[in-house]
């Protein structure tokens, strides 16, 4: 059963509860929120598919638009976008649990959903768990050894380059004005994005990373890699889809999705 709901600290924020036909089965609801500028229905509707496959399995969802974003108006009170997403997120917290009775919440994301997942498993003591679609991905040795093959032991690529570079010498490529350029967003760091995953896997929250095929994920390990010795590895679990793209486009590879959070779920929170 889907329900639109209108709510927040202004009555601003707009989502659609999930639940199951019967009495849910377990105390834990799933929040998710945007994919970037991609509304609640999330890409190619993977929120819609997350929400009702987890609602066959008798476990409620929010997926909802932040503000500004979707069906999502902003609020009266002018703050940061850090800030604002931090309150739209709490808000979103309060709604799933009153509504379902669940008493934790689990945090799915995609993308920059991935962050905001991750960062409110950071804020927030009612997240017990954060399930991170293709968060920020950092390279190790072996992540740069498979990037070096790929680029040099690629003929099309090295055509591609030689030609590139050719216009180039040619005037054909003019380079960018750097005065015209936006300030660069500075991501977080490696032991920065470590340090944080340490500190809420140690207050007992359990993580899911899922990576598909893109450039920024090579092996099944690489997260691994980054990892401080003190965060616990038996909260850490990691996939590494490579046939699956960024934005799921295929039917069968949201499902392999879903199925993957359903069973992460099913095998953590549910006795």
């Amino acid at each position: 059963m889907e329900t639109a709901h209108s709510f927040g600290r202004d009555d601003h924020l707009a989502g659609i509860i999930t639940r199951p036909a019967s009495a849910s089965v377990t105390d834990v609801a799933v929040v998710i929120p945007n994919a970037g500028l991609i509304h609640h229905v999330g890409p190619w509707q993977l929120h819609v598919d997350l929400a009702r496959r987890l609602a066959d399995a008798g476990v409620p969802s929010l997926r909802f638009d932040l503000s500004g974003l979707g069906d999502s108006e902003l609020p009266r009170r002018r703050e940061s976008v850090s800030a604002r997403t931090r309150s739209d997120i709490s808000d979103a917290i309060d709604l799933v649990l009153s509504e379902s009775g669940a008493r934790r919440v689990v945090m799915a994301g995609l993308c920059s959903g991935a962050v905001e997942s991750h960062r409110a498993a950071l804020a927030e003591d009612r997240v017990c768990g954060a399930a991170l679609f293709d968060p920020p991905a950092y390279g190790d040795r072996l992540y740069h050894l498979i990037r070096w093959s790929e680029r040099y032991l690629n003929l099309p690529r090295i055509l591609r380059f030689l030609r590139r570079k050719l216009d180039e010498s040619r005037g054909r490529r003019e380079k960018p004005d750097p005065a015209t350029q936006p300030e660069p967003y500075r991501p977080m760091t490696a032991e920065e994005f470590a340090a944080e995953i340490e500190t809420v896997s140690n207050r007992g929250v359990e993580y899911l990373f899922c990576y598909s095929g893109n450039d920024d994920y090579k092996h099944r390990r690489q997260l691994f890699s980054i990892l401080t010795p003190a965060t616990p590895r038996e909260r850490i679990t990691v996939f590494h889809f490579r046939n699956l793209d960024h934005t799921p486009v295929l039917i069968e590879d949201r499902r392999i999705l879903a199925d993957t959070l359903l069973e992460w779920i099913q095998g953590k929170f549910v006795q």
